[in-house]
């Protein structure tokens, strides 16, 4: 937005297939509607809390490349407005939705005209799902071991009891293992994340199936 110009510059959505977050985030930046953040961001509380006053303002994307004890960048807000949204994830979603919706709503009575009517819905749906590939960006580092501990993860709220690390079912798998484990221990001792998620990860899927699809 220039300044004193009072008007904000707000893109058109294109339909674009962005093949990796890289581009994606590129395109952002080339619509100004990414922000880098160079200064240095503490990953507890300051970060989250300039998330939240970005987000509730309707503002960009951010890009922190100074986060505190990492040497890796941390991208939020990216999916915070529509039109983010629609960007990354396409038309196709919401128009696919909508179209069932309206199905559902005139599809009674059945007859076979309505069911042929909707043979779109089923050529879409077939359509969806995930899509295995052998190479990409996340490919090009590859190190010896895995530390979780070198993310820059958040922690959100004075009351949390440690960053946010995963999504909530493994995050619930997390604290039960953490307090199992710490009942033993002395006061003040403190568990290494990268073992924990691994135990955790472990006990939540089918562990022969995860040999066999990491061979």
């Amino acid at each position: 937005m220039p300044s004193g110009s009072g008007i904000c510059y707000v893109p058109t959505v294109k339909d674009v297939q962005f093949p990796d977050l890289r581009s994606f985030l590129n395109q952002l930046e080339g619509d100004r509607d990414l922000r880098i953040v160079a200064a240095p961001v503490s990953p507890r509380l300051e970060a989250a809390e300039i998330h939240r006053r970005v987000i509730a303002a309707g503002g960009p994307a951010l890009l922190f490349t100074r986060i505190v004890g990492s040497d890796f960048p941390l991208a939020t807000n990216l999916f915070g407005t529509s039109r983010r949204a629609e960007m990354a994830f396409g038309r196709r979603p919401a128009q696919l939705i909508r179209r069932a919706v309206d199905f559902a709503q005139s599809a009674f009575p059945p007859s076979l005209g309505k069911l042929w009517s909707a043979r779109d819905l089923v050529s879409a749906g077939l359509r969806l799902g995930t899509q295995r590939a052998s190479v990409g960006p996340v490919r090009e580092v590859e190190p010896d071991s895995v530390d979780l501990g070198r993310l820059p993860v958040i922690t959100s709220w004075p009351e949390d009891g440690a960053p946010f690390l995963t999504l909530p079912l493994v995050y619930t798998e997390l604290r039960k293992l953490g307090a199992a484990k710490l009942a033993y221990e002395k006061p003040g001792q403190t568990l290494q994340a990268t073992a924990l998620v691994h135990e955790a990860y472990l006990r939540l899927v089918d562990v022969e199936k995860a040999q066999q699809w990491d061979s």
